[in-house]
């Protein structure tokens, strides 16, 4: 399965179509929320329950209700459930291509003084499924797809409970069932005051951002043939609906490989074609014209098929020729300088006095040169790659903002699955944050993404540190530990699914990687407490491979950084960032002495040695964490100066 940043995406309009319904159809409410002003949504159904809405609701008629994600939400009368032995419940919704979790589609309950919620019947899209529950989390019964809705697409989600058979449709079709033994009548004893449409009865929880309408709740459980009349898409519209959704990026200056979808969100298969093979492949793959030839105009056809319909779509792309080759004779470093100040977590840059590896000084008279305004709205942890033709960069960061809370457990129980992504083509001009979604939902945190470009597959590998958690803990309430996980990409946009790298049974995190000859050296850090058994604990180990995506590196060190009577070193280490020296077969490892010095240099001139020696000369900027240092050209180096003095 592909996870895809739904920015890849335009938006379009609806292409699924609702009959209409009677009270006599055995409707309890029904909510077209087709309104176009106000903020009373009315129900339709013939019983007079018209529901409000608020926050940054807004009514957008055929188009449905738009919520913002702060606190926009629809309150329901209460008791909408009392007497109810069988349900159906059905909404039409389009979640936004950044919705945080965790979060309900609509929730029909209750919310305890804590705000914890108190018997409850819910739907969410990540890990879809509908949930019914007496109590808390501990107390729910679900059934589940087992995978996320599609983003940025109108997805018609339906739930029935019949008996003791839930079956949970979309788009009218079956995709999972299962044992319920809960009655809706049970939940509150017939008393539920937290009735909403894009809010969860956990206050904690996030606000949905997207687009609902049609919202029904039906007294007894629709047949499969009656939710298919509801909910379905004919082939003809799922055609539609991916042709309108189809795009691809940088159709003006293509620089690398790039990703063409196989499928579309509404399940269409998507094949391609392009009229210059030999310079885009029908897979994506791109030959750039050498430095000093002409662009290369390019015409790739994409057949969108789903049962016997099918359509085209044609995209005129340029692919621009390679860069001219220069040395590099100075570096880049990006950094942030801790959770101690408000603006602490944020991307901060420095340069080296010329080609010195050891010294900097710090660019936008020392504040930061990026900020992040999605998820926490805190970037820690910033790693900048260069592509493999060299004129197009990456910045990845965590997404998480520790100042002002301090709480590390509920950041990695709770925390962020999402990296936060910018890039440039020239370390001056950034794109707008993409905020994009890498971890499963038993993810509890996403810490230190890092990227290599691995040529075997002619795609990045995206690597982070994530507590994982039981697929049967969805509160994140156990005991487990760090594990690094790893995901592919083209264009920082669309990643596979993730798969676990490192895992020897306990806590590591923060590794990075920079490969010499044909082998792949690997730098992590041991996040175990630091006892007399695990002396190497809280310090760096270093492995190596040459399969860069092999979960078997071999032993090369440990303890690396560690203070000794013989030897000067950190108290303690993490966030290692590595890379040559320009100059000469020299390697310079940071760590970040954290709760200290921040980063400390070290070097070595054997990288297979595993014998690393603090550095006795340097000027780093101050109090510099975890970050990358970037071997750049002269012409880059004095354009960040002369950009950010």
């Amino acid at each position: 399965m592909i996870r895809s940043l739904a920015a890849v995406l335009t938006l379009v309009g609806a292409v699924m179509t609702a009959p209409q319904a009677s009270a006599a159809d055995g409707l309890v409410l029904r909510y077209a929320l087709d309104e176009t002003t106000g903020t009373v949504v009315h129900d339709s159904s013939g019983h007079g329950r018209d529901a409000v809405a608020s926050g940054d609701a807004t009514p957008l008629g055929a188009e449905g209700l738009a919520l913002g994600g702060v606190d926009g939400h629809v309150k329901l009368p209460d008791n909408v459930l009392r007497g109810l032995e069988s349900v159906t419940v059905s909404i039409q919704v389009r979640l936004a291509p950044d919705q945080s979790s965790p979060y309900f589609v609509w929730g029909l309950g209750n919310t305890g003084p804590t705000g914890v919620g108190d018997g409850y019947l819910f739907t969410t899209g990540n890990g879809y499924r509908t949930s019914i529950a007496t109590g808390n989390w501990a107390t729910e019964q679900t059934v589940s797809a087992g995978r996320d809705l599609a983003r940025g697409v109108w997805k018609t989600l339906t739930y029935t409970l019949g008996g003791t058979t839930g079956v949970l449709y979309e788009d009218g079709v079956e995709v999972a069932r299962g044992t319920v033994t809960t009655r809706p009548s049970a939940i509150g004893g017939g008393t539920t005051t937290a009735n909403y449409l894009g809010r969860s009865v956990y206050a904690a929880d996030h606000r949905l951002k997207g687009q609902i309408r049609d919202f029904r709740l039906y007294d007894h459980a629709l047949t499969a043939a009656e939710v298919h009349e509801i909910g379905s898409i004919s082939d003809d519209d799922r055609v539609l609906g991916d042709e309108r959704l189809l795009d691809l990026h940088d159709k003006d200056g293509i620089r690398g490989n790039i990703t063409l979808p196989a499928t579309g969100p509404y399940g269409t298969t998507i094949t391609w074609a392009s009229n210059k093979p030999d310079t885009i492949t029908p897979t994506g793959e791109v030959t750039r014209p050498a430095f000093g030839e002409k662009p290369v105009k390019v015409q790739l056809t994409a057949t969108v098929r789903a049962g016997r319909e099918t359509t085209r779509k044609k995209f005129k792309v340029t692919v621009l020729p390679l860069p001219e080759k220069q040395p590099y004779e100075g570096y880049l470093f990006g950094y942030f300088t801790g959770e101690g100040t408000a603006t602490g977590e944020q991307v901060y840059f420095a340069a080296s006095r010329g080609d010195d590896p050891l010294r900097f000084d710090e660019l936008n008279a020392g504040q930061p040169v990026l900020t992040s305004t999605f998820g926490d709205k805190g970037v820690r942890d910033p790693f900048i790659v260069r592509s493999p033709e060299g004129d197009r960069f990456f910045l990845i960061a965590t997404d998480l903002k520790i100042h002002g809370n301090g709480n590390w457990d509920a950041a990695q129980r709770t925390g962020s699955k999402y990296v936060e992504v910018w890039e440039s083509t020239d370390l001056v001009h950034w794109s707008d944050q993409r905020h994009v979604l890498v971890s499963p939902d038993t993810a509890g945190n996403t810490w230190a993404p890092e990227a290599y470009y691995d040529e075997s597959i002619g795609a990045y590998v995206v690597f982070w540190a994530s507590k994982l958690y039981a697929a049967n803990d969805p509160g994140h309430t156990g005991n487990t530990y760090n594990r690094m996980l790893y995901s592919t990409t083209r264009d920082f946009r669309t990643f596979t699914e993730p798969k676990v790298w490192v895992d020897p049974g306990y806590s590591v995190i923060d590794s990075t990687v920079i490969k010499h000859g044909d082998t792949f050296y690997r730098f992590t850090k041991d996040e175990r407490n630091n006892t007399s058994s695990t002396p190497c604990s809280k310090f760096i180990l270093a492995e190596k491979s040459t399969d860069l995506r092999s979960t078997d590196y071999d032993f090369v060190a440990d303890c690396i950084g560690k203070a000794t009577e013989s030897s000067p070193g950190v108290r303690q280490g993490e966030g290692p960032t590595v890379f040559k020296s320009n100059t000469e077969d020299k390697w310079y490892l940071f760590i970040d002495e954290f709760g200290g010095r921040g980063y400390v240099p070290f070097e070595t001139t054997d990288l297979a040695s595993g014998q690393w020696t603090m550095s006795t000369s340097y000027a780093l900027p101050s109090r510099p964490r975890h970050g990358t240092v970037l071997p750049v050209t002269r012409a880059e180096l004095d354009r960040v100066r002369a950009a950010f003095p």
